[in-house]
């Protein structure tokens, strides 16, 4: 499979996904962009920032958190209790 260069292209490539776990920035934001629920990993700013500013949950690894496994598995049983997995947001809310 080849993988779109453009941005939008992209985004409707995964827009058919039920959710995105990502540890980089730009897959967050890729899977905003294409309305498809996601779960950050990692402790950087700019990860728990984007996370939090879309109640989205995300994995630190500095602090004492359940196993990965559990909270992967907690964000896909909450994701499915769901009626719709895709979720509405207003742009400007990434400026």
């Amino acid at each position: 499979m080849q993988i779109p260069r453009e941005l939008e292209a992209r985004a409707q490539l995964i827009s058919g996904y039920d959710y995105i776990v990502s540890a980089r920035f730009h897959g967050l934001v890729l899977a905003i962009l294409a309305g498809v629920p996601f779960m950050g990993l990692g402790d950087e700013p700019k990860i728990v920032n984007l996370c939090t500013k879309f109640q989205m949950p995300y994995l630190s690894f500095l602090s004492s958190t359940p196993s990965i496994q559990m909270t992967v598995k907690s964000f896909i049983k909450r994701r499915k209790a769901n009626q719709s997995s895709r979720f509405i947001f207003d742009r400007s809310q990434l400026m």
